[in-house]
């Protein structure tokens, strides 16, 4: 059975951040990269190194097309009534990426009503 690795990286203040599947962050490992030794190759150079890992082979097209856009989240201060919190918290890890589907649930419920009104 073919295991399937999904991970999200998104830029949180100029950190590199690794987004988990319960929504969790945590900052991406320092690299031990020779940024000098690479700026002071070819594209070509580059090009055919790359081409060269078998670890590293160009995504096929539909390799690509699997991918999914995810959208930027913004940190944001609420007060939720405290019976609210504790139901989602009840939930374990991730409570707050279920209040956020709630939400836009809500949302996209709401743009469909209006949308038809029109």
């Amino acid at each position: 059975m073919k295991t399937e690795h999904i991970i999200r990286v998104r830029d949180v203040g100029n950190v590199w951040m690794q987004e988990h599947p319960d929504g969790s962050l945590t900052p991406l490992p320092k690299g031990q990269t020779d940024w000098a030794a690479i700026d002071a190759k070819s594209e070509e150079q580059l090009l055919a190194e790359a081409l060269s890992d078998p670890d590293a082979l160009p995504l096929t097209d539909e390799q690509l097309a699997r991918f999914e856009r995810v959208e930027s989240k913004q940190a944001v201060s609420i007060r939720l009534d405290e019976d609210v919190l504790d139901y989602f918290k009840a939930g374990g890890r991730g409570y707050q990426t279920r209040i956020n589907a709630v939400l836009k649930s809500y949302v996209k419920a709401q743009t469909a009503r209006r949308q038809r009104r029109a």
